[in-house]
């Protein structure tokens, strides 16, 4: 895999047309797949994301009004915890 630093995972990538405007903690899923807390421009909340760190294949996992922040991934990779 390319790079594996979460920032420059995210540097000057945007999503639906928006940049990341704050990247909060990441943990990875398997081999390829990090998911992680983010903000992004426009928005007051955090919601969480993946990205595949060898397509860099974005997608948000959680949306809505309220902030989800620090996820954490089971063992077996099937269920990711986040800080409401």
């Amino acid at each position: 895999p390319g790079a594996t630093n979460l920032i420059a995972l995210s540097l000057g990538r945007s999503f639906r047309g928006r940049a990341f405007a704050t990247v909060g903690r990441a943990c990875w899923i398997g081999t390829n797949d990090v998911v992680f807390a983010a903000r992004l421009e426009g928005e007051s909340n955090f919601h969480l994301f993946s990205i595949n760190t060898t397509t860099l294949e974005i997608f948000q996992i959680t949306d809505g009004a309220a902030d989800e922040r620090n996820p954490a991934v089971s063992p077996d990779g099937r269920t990711i915890a986040f800080d409401p």
